[in-house]
């Protein structure tokens, strides 16, 4: 189980915890693949491209300059470049390293539900807690979208965000870890004696406190409940991923305990009902997406008034350009 934490993917994947549907996700060779405690508590920046267009493909080498280079030793930031049609180009030996995490998507639904069945690319943007801020078209501004990007580092609390924990030895092991990808760092590691094991209880660590973090977030009565149902999404797919911490039996009971709260309770049937309209979506052609689109969101809008799947559904139809 995932959660909010990958991106769109939490809307096409039942009740996981991800934003983004990972599911349907196909990560290319040159690869990580992501793991929930890897971006979670990171800001999470999903650039989704149709590059079988040629304006998509523009679009792809000005983010890979942009994005795809940026950040090399940064843990507040995970990028990702979704490719809905066409190849996902993969990276030679002689090019200049990447430091975003590259899928194909196959259903080939994320971009159009997210901006339209005519859009080339659009902005999936998270900030540190795993709610998604901003959904929008790419391309308008490069400046703002940057800005808005980087307006949110101060804001996380990642796994890792000092290398300094580690011997130098894991070099190898620490490039998974900053891309998120939690169980490559963790084999590296194993072939690296003591050394290796020092990451595997760091790591083993710093899960068990994102775990108390969010048990003390569901167990909160003030915070509100969409950031309730946040934390108990992405904590389920935490305790999936490190089910032997020792904050697992405290994190467990306040899963248990929230499932009877009337008020998360309507978030989660609400992010349901969102992600079927992910799943709707997925065999339509692009012509037909306004159509469905226009039967879905006022929908959510209208019976789920004041949720945050709601929230969504008017970020998606203002980037589909439905109300213009």
């Amino acid at each position: 189980m995932r959660t909010l934490a990958l991106l769109t993917f939490v809307l096409l994947s039942g009740y996981a915890g991800e934003s983004v549907p990972f599911d349907t996700l196909s990560w290319t060779a040159d690869s990580a693949s992501p793991t929930e405690a890897g971006i979670s508590h990171r800001v999470q920046i999903y650039f989704l491209v149709n590059l079988e267009d040629p304006a998509g493909m523009n679009l792809y080498w000005a983010l890979r300059g942009g994005y795809g280079q940026s950040y090399p030793t940064s843990y507040s930031a995970q990028v990702f470049l979704i490719g809905s049609k066409g190849t996902v180009p993969t990276r030679s030996d002689n090019d200049v390293p990447d430091y975003w995490d590259k899928a194909y998507d196959n259903a080939g639904a994320l971009l159009p539900a997210f901006a339209g069945g005519d859009a080339t690319g659009a902005l999936v943007l998270v900030d540190g807690s795993g709610k998604i801020v901003q959904i929008s078209r790419l391309g308008a501004n490069a400046d703002s979208e940057r800005k808005a990007i980087e307006g949110l580092f101060k804001d996380t609390q990642p796994l890792v965000d000092n290398e300094g924990l580690f011997p130098l030895s894991l070099k190898n092991a620490i490039k998974w870890l900053r891309l998120g990808d939690v169980n490559h760092a963790l084999k590296e590691s194993q072939k690296l004696g003591a050394d290796g094991m020092t990451m595997v209880k760091t790591v083993s660590e710093q899960s068990n406190r994102m775990i108390e973090s969010d048990t003390k977030v569901l167990e909160d009565p003030a915070a509100n409940a969409p950031t309730r149902m946040i934390a108990y999404l992405r904590l389920n797919s935490l305790l999936d991923e490190f089910p032997n911490v020792p904050a697992h039996a405290a994190a467990a009971k306040a899963i248990r305990q929230v499932r009877s709260d009337k008020q998360v309770g309507a978030e989660l049937a609400a992010w349901g009902t969102l992600q079927d309209y992910l799943h709707a979506l997925k065999r339509i052609q692009p012509k037909k997406v306004p159509e469905m689109q226009m039967q879905w969101l006022p929908m959510i809008n209208a019976k789920y008034a004041g949720t945050y799947a709601a929230e969504i559904a008017t970020m998606i139809k203002h980037a589909s350009r439905l109300d213009q």
